[in-house]
């Protein structure tokens, strides 16, 4: 059972639950510190910095503030001017070396059946194009897939798409294949997943992809106008114009803004959030800075004096910002804390505003956050009165989706803003020109967040010693181990065992103690080891982007192609296609897309030329089982007799080589579970 922090019983005093307690003028104190704080809360104030930052844009009809343009650079003075308006200190920009991009337009002119010009405004996704009234042909193409592509003329034509980049591909896949065939760019009509708020709804993401691969989006309702004309030509095709302006650069400069609340140690809080965005960005991400200033200004106007350093950051570039790159996202982070990284070393904790702070369309606040952190997060959390939600959970690990992931993986525990019970309605407007305060906006949910993220300020100030729970991350890592699958997973299970063991006294230790500044400080650095070793040695990702342990992708591999090869010996080929191997690795996108393509985005990640910034080392191969899946769908499709033999083969050599890198890692794991165990051990009295 998870044990109450003495941090706890001030945070029941605080919200009224005095009686039965004891009431020490030391918890008095503290109930004061954040009742303070609550009171000095200006949300009009963090409203005028959403609103200002939703005005930088540098498409004058969609905004988008992108990496290292212009816009983005001018909210970069904006903020320096902010933080140093409400009275942080050591207020400075720092340079950092991004990709940059820049859209200003992008427009299609077509005639429709009255004869009358009529423009449709796309936007784009970061790639090159430029362009004034280019006489051009536009086709459609389906899904566009290698077969829809092979369907369709698209030499040195526009290409019209329909995508679900939820369910299905992300745009650099259709956009590469279609450059592959000679198109000039596609342009995707999002039918699905993200952007269904309406037919008018009109969404980018990050591209994920080479920059010569030009995407555009449009709306469904234009888009099922496009098509329209586009089958009744006699020709499948439609003369237009196209004007775009979108052009991306490498290594540029962009600049990450930040702030302090100077305290009287050298162990340092962080408050992180992005200023950059596409579209007008209220909820993702204004919102979030909004509300870290906000924090800010109330700490400051409260007349808090922390213990501890209190840095505010707001970085650029989170929503793409490296070009050709499976992970061109959060670059401005990443490159923050490969500047500094020192900062990890004297990070006591972070906290992440990523959107997550103003919506009334939500059933609950769900926190994401370390393992480690979770008890803290919830116990804390829970606590705190005004949630306008029925619902308060916590969620582990933390997302690579945002950027605090970079700080995680050099060491830093964290904890990140989010709700639970939205997921539907955001799709619908996630990177979208829906995103704006019409939609987004609850002045209740706004002040709670405020007060939650405040007091897991103050209360992470209050505290001498991490609040790292190595009890939740070893249940955490124990729930996916699968004795049948990996054959050396016993002794795993034994080493997690005992670490949990030694990780219940070492939370008694935590919670417990007396600690002096001296010995609080010693202690800290010694847990930032083990909690760097740990992201190091356990934690990876795998080819969806998940944060998980370090044997779950193998584990995964070999489940998947076991079932797929007792499928396919009892002769069932679709349920082999249907069902097994598309979980495996990238083979997924084998069933539509051509080799080659497979293949460059293998190496976009593998190969020697990998730009893989924040995703470096946590990928070492690809199970390419192109070959097997082609086989098995010519199969599955003909007439006759189906033999399935050489396809066994091919599985079966390809579940020895991963049960033997599946019986290594596990073996490696053990050995590196003993050793936090003996880090742990150390630290104990």
């Amino acid at each position: 059972m998870k044990k109450k922090s003495v941090l706890l019983l001030s945070l029941i005093l605080l919200v009224g639950l005095l009686s039965g307690y004891g009431c020490t003028s030391k918890e008095i104190e503290k109930t004061d510190v954040f009742s303070a704080y609550y009171n000095a809360i200006d949300t009009e104030y963090a409203m005028g910095v959403i609103e200002a930052l939703t005005a930088f844009g540098s498409n004058s009809d969609l905004g988008f503030c992108t990496s290292g343009s212009f816009a983005e650079i001018a909210a970069s003075d904006y903020l320096l001017g902010e933080m140093q308006e409400i009275g942080l200190k050591n207020v400075r920009k720092e340079q950092v070396i991004v990709d940059t991009w820049t859209f200003t337009n992008a427009e299609l002119i077509y005639i429709d059946p009255s004869g009358q010009e009529q423009k449709i405004v796309m936007a784009a996704f970061a790639t090159q194009y430029e362009a004034e009234r280019e006489e051009v042909q536009l086709v459609y193409a389906g899904r566009g897939t290698e077969a829809d592509l092979n369907e369709v003329d698209v030499e040195d034509k526009l290409v019209l798409i329909d995508i679900d980049q939820e369910a299905d591909w992300w745009i650099n896949w259709p956009a590469y294949q279609a450059k592959r065939k000679g198109a000039k760019a596609v342009i995707a009509i999002n039918t699905g997943g993200y952007a269904q708020f309406s037919d008018e709804t009109l969404s980018v993401q990050d591209i994920c992809g080479p920059s010569d691969a030009p995407a555009f989006s449009i709306t469904k309702k234009d888009g099922e106008r496009l098509k329209g004309l586009i089958q009744n030509a006699e020709t499948k095709s439609i003369d237009v114009k196209l004007s775009a302006d979108s052009q991306v650069e490498k290594d540029g400069k962009a600049y990450t803004v930040l702030g302090e609340i100077p305290g009287q140690t050298e162990e340092v809080l962080y408050v992180i959030g992005h200023y950059d965005g596409y579209f007008f960005a209220f909820e993702d991400n204004a919102s979030g800075v909004g509300a870290m200033l906000g924090i800010a200004k109330a700490l400051i106007d409260s007349g808090y004096t922390p213990e501890k350093t209190i840095r505010f950051v707001a970085h650029p570039a989170e929503e793409w910002g490296l070009i050709d790159s499976k992970y061109d996202w959060g670059i401005g982070a990443y490159q923050t804390i490969q500047k500094h990284p020192e900062w990890a070393y004297d990070a006591f904790a972070l906290i992440n505003i990523d959107g997550g702070v103003t919506s009334n369309l939500a059933e609950g606040i769900d926190i994401r956050s370390s393992w480690e952190m979770s008890s803290f997060a919830m116990d804390v959390g829970i606590e705190v009165e005004g949630n306008p939600f029925y619902d308060f959970t916590v969620s582990c690990p933390p997302s690579s989706w945002t950027e605090d992931f970079s700080y995680s993986q050099m060491g830093v525990p964290v904890i990140t803003s989010g709700y639970s019970g939205i997921e539907t309605q955001f799709e619908e407007v996630y990177h979208s020109n829906m995103d704006t305060k019409d939609y987004f906006y609850n002045e209740e949910a706004f002040f709670y967040a405020h007060k939650l993220f405040g007091t897991y300020l103050i209360s992470l100030d209050q505290l001498a010693v991490k609040p790292l729970d190595y009890v939740a991350y070893f249940e955490g890592m124990k729930k996916t181990i699968d004795l049948e699958t990996a054959e050396n997973a016993d002794a795993l299970l034994n080493a997690i065992d005992e670490a949990i063991d030694i990780a219940s006294y070492l939370n008694a230790q935590i919670e417990e103690s007396e600690w002096t500044r001296e010995d609080a400080r010693d202690f800290n650095k010694q847990l930032y080891k083990i909690y760097k070793y740990s992201q190091d040695r356990l934690i990876t990702l795998d080819w969806n982007d998940n944060l998980i342990f370090a044997h779950e992708r193998l584990a995964g591999n070999v489940s998947a192609l076991c079932e797929a090869r007792d499928v396919l010996q009892r002769g069932n080929g679709r349920a082999a296609l249907e069902d097994f191997l598309h979980l495996i690795d990238l083979n997924w996108y084998a069933y539509e897309f051509d080799k080659e393509t497979v293949q460059y985005f293998t190496d976009q990640v593998l190969g020697p030329s990998a730009r893989n910034a924040w995703g470096t080392g946590y990928l070492a191969d690809n199970v390419d089982l192109y070959d097997v899946v082609k086989s098995i769908q010519q199969k599955v499709e003909s007439d006759g007799v189906i033999d399935y033999f050489d396809e066994i083969q091919m599985l079966d050599q390809e579940i020895l080589s991963q049960q033997k890198r599946l019986k290594d890692t596990v073996g490696q794991m053990t050995k590196d579970v003993v050793s936090m165990t003996k880090m742990m051990t150390r630290l104990l009295d």
